[in-house]
């Protein structure tokens, strides 16, 4: 079988999600019923980064901003987004670390998304506060 890598999956949910109810989509995760037993790790979180990446486009955002307990937009009405489950918000870091290669020995990265027609260039930066490492997302002005 072969695996599809996580920037393709990632690009596939974009897709998949930009005309569906965003709000709505994210407050599954938020209540926890999409973060089921049976649903893969990888792809809850990839779907649930998607529609972060989506809503925060809506919202006119300046970033994201992924922390080990929530994940939150800056600049824009919103605010802190989404508290999803530990397990979920950590995988979601993790996947962005993956796409980007941010991580320990790299602290800056990018990530290239197409979006009805689009190219997203968003960068990606290693962040700590308070000693708990965390993410921020950089979002291009539409």
């Amino acid at each position: 079988m072969v695996t599809r890598n996580l920037h393709f999956r990632l690009q596939e949910y974009c897709d998949c999600y930009v005309d569906s109810d965003l709000k709505a989509e994210l407050e599954k995760f938020v209540s926890g019923s999409r973060d089921s037993v049976d649903e893969d790790a990888t792809e809850a979180a990839l779907k649930a980064l998607a529609l972060v990446l989506l809503e925060a486009i809506e919202q006119e955002a300046e970033r994201i901003c992924i922390s080990p307990k929530h994940i939150s937009l800056a600049s824009c009405e919103r605010g802190m987004l989404a508290t999803f489950s530990p397990d979920l918000t950590a995988r979601v870091r993790e996947i962005v670390g993956e796409i980007s290669g941010v991580g320990e020995e790299k602290e800056k990265g990018r990530i290239s998304l197409g979006l009805r027609g689009a190219d997203l260039d968003l960068s990606v930066q290693h962040h700590c506060t308070n000693d708990k490492a965390g993410l921020i997302i950089g979002l291009p002005e539409l």
